[in-house]
């Protein structure tokens, strides 16, 4: 690879398996993409370096169309090479396609990108328009184009071609071949023909039956298939033509394509973290770059939750505050059902992970530390626990396995643990947990329906002086109404079942 957009230190150095089911779990798979775990690092000069990328992707709207536009590219391209056939004896007329695209995406990207040059404030984003600006006006450049203009016509030019298929008595095939290499591309498009197929689609290219769904969405080895067959008699055809390239293909191609190709996960990852910070400022809700501390200290003011923005209006989301300091470093969270407890901790980490692959975060202002991990347990349904061990076995044997991976510099997210058990074993076992927990040193929000476990905080930390401290936490409710406002150094005793009990008339 010539460079890397986001990583000027080299790939981070993370526990990716860990990283990539903790982001499943939150939904940042979702947000930034199936790959996204490969760009967490605890790096703060890399994360310095990727905020102000996505500062400048966020504020700067011409960048935004051309990494859609490349990244489309790209993707696209990276597919359809991913068909080419081991013995594919079309190879050269595939790496002259190859020339093609690259001075194609060099060409969008010095034309869109080099009046925005001097507006540039990011390292990374300078870094790629000047390796572009350099390319293009390289006398190398020149002459590839200038060399590859030069190739004949038809085949630069070829469109569609027509294939010919004659059938045996049993209608099976005989023999195909090539008939015609054309300029233009197929339209069937006539009304009459679409009318005796009753086939109305809103499409130029008709036809009797495809023979194969040749498109990124099927099949991969049919569309192979047909891609190879058709492309080796083209490149029979234009054999001579395709010798003029050989040299020029040979000298060119390893050098400077697939360095560019290298950074298409990179220009994936940048257009969907730019995509997620443009949706959440369009909503209204304000986007940050969080200073990363070095000392302990760990605060968030009017954290939103992403989760909410696409169901509800903005005035209507509850920002929260999120604090841990020296009269706090893990949380004991109680309130209602429904109280915004679940909420809140996703946020919670959602925002983290965003900070640490580089992005802006959904909130006022932020001081964060850096996390070697992220662990979280959500409560589980019925469904999902094993009928051989019980809810409770698995449950405990996951926070186990959770437990296996806290370190000091953790984020630990534990929503309604023991949760399958009686409220006095629960109790227990929770008050057991967060024992080991303080034990670790590490960040945690443990969200619980144990009211009693809050009502204990003060009690755990006389027994236990020299560990970090416990606090309390709250989902807040008002005359019996949720505000979904967190607070803190508050504790909810009450159970919202007489509440929800009322409502349908039971009591």
């Amino acid at each position: 690879m010539l460079f890397s957009i986001l990583n000027p230190k080299g790939l981070p150095k993370s526990d990716t398996l860990h990283i990539k089911e903790e982001f499943d779990n939150l939904g940042v798979s979702t947000l930034l993409g199936t790959n996204a775990h490969n760009f967490f690092t605890n790096d703060a000069d890399t994360i310095k370096y990727r905020l102000d990328i996505f500062d400048d992707m966020v504020n700067i709207a011409p960048l935004q169309t051309v990494f859609i536009d490349l990244n489309e590219k790209l993707r696209e391209y990276s597919y359809y090479k991913s068909m080419r056939a081991a013995d594919d004896t079309a190879g050269l007329f595939k790496k002259l396609s190859d020339i093609k695209f690259f001075t194609d995406f060099i060409d969008l990207m010095y034309v869109s990108t080099k009046d925005i040059r001097k507006d540039l404030k990011a390292d990374g984003l300078i870094k790629l328009v000047d390796l572009v600006i350099s390319e293009a006006e390289s006398d190398e450049y020149k002459q590839l184009k200038e060399s590859f203009s030069k190739v004949d016509n038809d085949l630069l030019s070829v469109k569609s071609v027509t294939i010919g298929v004659n059938l045996d008595s049993n209608l099976n095939p005989k023999e195909a071949g090539l008939l015609k290499i054309n300029s233009e591309v197929f339209k069937s498009g006539n009304p009459i023909d679409k009318f005796l197929r009753m086939d109305f689609k809103d499409s130029e290219f008709n036809c009797l039956a495809p023979i194969t769904q040749f498109s990124m969405s099927k099949d991969k080895a049919e569309a192979t298939n047909l891609n190879t067959a058709v492309n080796n008699s083209m490149a029979f055809v234009m054999r001579e033509s395709l010798k003029k390239c050989d040299l020029l293909i040979k000298t060119f191609l390893n050098e400077k394509m697939h360095a560019f190709l290298d950074l298409a996960d990179e220009f994936y990852f940048i257009s969907k973290g730019t995509d997620l910070l443009i949706r959440i400022k369009n909503k209204g809700i304000p986007l940050c770059k969080p200073f990363t501390t070095t000392n302990d200290r760990f605060f968030i003011s009017n954290l939103y939750s992403t989760a909410l923005m696409d169901v509800k209006p903005v005035e209507e989301i509850i920002a929260n505050d999120a604090v841990f300091d020296d009269n706090g470093q893990i949380f004991i969270l109680t309130g209602p059902n429904s109280g915004g407890k679940t909420v809140f901790i996703r946020a919670l980490g959602v925002a983290q992970s965003l900070y640490q692959c580089g992005l802006l975060i959904p909130a006022e202002s932020a001081s964060i530390p850096l996390m070697s991990k992220i662990c979280t347990h959500f409560a589980m349904s019925n469904a999902t626990a094993a009928h051989s061990i019980g809810r409770l076995e698995e449950e405990c044997e996951h926070i186990a396995e959770i437990m296996e991976y806290i370190t000091p510099d953790t984020l630990v997210l534990m929503d309604e643990a023991f949760s399958s058990t009686s409220a006095k074993d629960g109790a227990e076992l929770a008050e057991s947990c967060i024992n080991k927990l303080q034990i670790k040193g590490c960040k945690c929000v443990f969200s619980t329906h144990i009211h009693e476990l809050s009502e204990r905080v003060d009690s755990i930390n006389e027994a236990n002086p020299k560990l970090p401290k416990l606090d309390k936490l709250a989902a807040e409710t008002v005359s019996g109404n949720r505000t979904y406002k967190i607070r803190r150094g508050y504790s909810d005793g009450t159970s919202d079942a007489k509440t929800i009990a009322q409502k349908y008339g039971l009591i």
